[in-house]
């Protein structure tokens, strides 16, 4: 089949992503608690933007939710500092991606809820910002949204990307309606040659494909972190600490029955379990309860933005999203404090992070059965856990850099334009 012209690829992702939005609309309505002001989300994503457009050149940066936006911070920050007059934009998603933000409100940045793709939505939100650059952050990429820029003559690049196994794999089903959404991008800064060769795969001219590393590296400051974590939750120097972090339905009981088997031989062992989504706290004390640990043993977090705080109370770290087909969760925050780290075996969301730390003491990938027996050596062997997290600060502190190099390359693009002015 072929499709000449943008106009026809637009009804068509139109007409599927109308569709999507109805089959997600509960799901929608129900994360929509999670915001400060709903009014402000509906209307934002429905294109109602009032934040006005400026004189001044502007730059949109737009990244999902709570990791995209914490790996982006520093970028954002550093963008804000070279653009001189130009006004930056920030959109999400998610409500927890907007708290996560909100720190950027405050160097000057203005903070919007992302559109619903959808064209008629998509063209009211361009034709009232009118942004001289769009940055999209890793793998953002909504159809309807790009294809409308390129109809503006707006810049589209991508930041800190990365495309799984996957998502290629997905992309392939339907390349005669994507191809041009991603021959569109002017260009795509990635993390890795596995993510150039992707994004090749898939349309983007090569000579448009940069790698760079991956911001996440950059994203933590360990200087400024306050570490007598243990001590201010009222542990005490003989409790052991094991650390579940960003975990996903159907984790938590993996985690619940492991550290009850443990605490047989070791009766000190305290778990601390951040679930991804902290909206599901409730659920997960649930499991708790019928899994029969105490209450006592067991700290639930239910609020974003202070897990990289507790990971510095752990003894050894286990990484959610891992023993789901969900892809893993971030793993450098607990490298950065110097902890051991244990994840399932589902990583295709950090494949290149995990076989750096794999290959080099840093980290271990183990299943469902041999996790409590791990745990069981690494609390038992200090200077076990020790080595393990010596050797994933020092790969992590190795990989950083990505920021500065995404910024000053953002610079260089846009130094006729965007920060003319600068």
């Amino acid at each position: 089949m072929r499709i000449r012209g943008h106009r026809w690829l637009i009804v068509v992702f139109d007409f599927v992503m109308l569709a999507f939005a109805i089959f997600s609309l509960p799901h929608f309505l129900k994360k929509s608690k999670l915001a400060k002001d709903r009014r402000r989300l509906f209307r934002e994503r429905l294109g109602l933007v009032e934040i006005g457009r400026p004189a001044d050149q502007l730059i949109w940066v737009h990244a999902v939710s709570v990791g995209e936006v914490a790996a982006i911070k520093k970028f954002v920050e550093r963008l804000r500092e070279e653009a001189g007059d130009a006004v930056i934009v920030v959109s999400t998603v998610t409500p927890t991606g907007q708290s996560v933000a909100e720190p950027l409100a405050e160097i000057g940045c203005h903070l919007i809820y992302f559109p619903f793709d959808l064209s008629f939505i998509v063209r009211r939100v361009l034709d009232r910002i009118r942004p001289n650059l769009i940055l999209l952050a890793e793998t953002e990429i909504w159809p309807n949204f790009i294809l409308c820029a390129k109809e503006r003559g707006i810049p589209v690049g991508v930041i800190n990307g990365r495309l799984s196994e996957k998502s290629v794999r997905g992309y392939r089903k339907v390349s005669v309606f994507v191809k041009p959404v991603f021959q569109s991008l002017d260009f795509v800064l990635v993390q890795t040659s596995r993510d150039k060769d992707r994004y090749a795969e898939l349309g983007v001219q090569p000579e448009r494909i940069h790698v760079l590393g991956n911001m996440k590296f950059d994203q933590m400051d360990v200087s400024r972190l306050d570490l007598r974590v243990k001590s201010q939750l009222g542990y005490r120097d003989e409790d052991q600490v094991l650390v579940a972090g960003s975990t996903h339905p159907g984790e938590e009981k993996i985690i619940f029955e492991t550290v009850k088997t443990l605490r047989q031989e070791f009766p000190n062992l305290k778990l601390i379990v951040a679930p991804r989504h902290p909206e599901r706290a409730s659920e997960v004390a649930e499991e708790m309860r019928r899994v029969g640990l105490p209450e006592n043993a067991v700290t639930i977090i239910d609020r974003v933005g202070v897990l990289k705080k507790l990971y510095s109370a752990a003894d050894v770290v286990v990484m959610g999203g891992s023993y789901i087909r969900h892809g893993g969760q971030n793993p450098i925050e607990p490298a950065l404090v110097s902890r051991a780290i244990l994840s399932g075996p589902n990583v295709f969301n950090f494949r290149a992070v995990y076989e750096m730390l794999v290959k080099d003491g840093g980290a271990r990938i183990v299943n469902q059965a041999e996790l409590a027996g791990c745990v069981r050596e690494l609390l038992k062997n200090s200077s076990k856990r020790d080595e393990m997290g010596q050797n994933a600060k020092r790969i992590v502190l190795a990989q950083q850099g990505a920021t500065e190099r995404h910024v000053s390359w953002v610079k260089r693009f846009a130094e006729n334009g965007v920060f003319a002015h600068a």
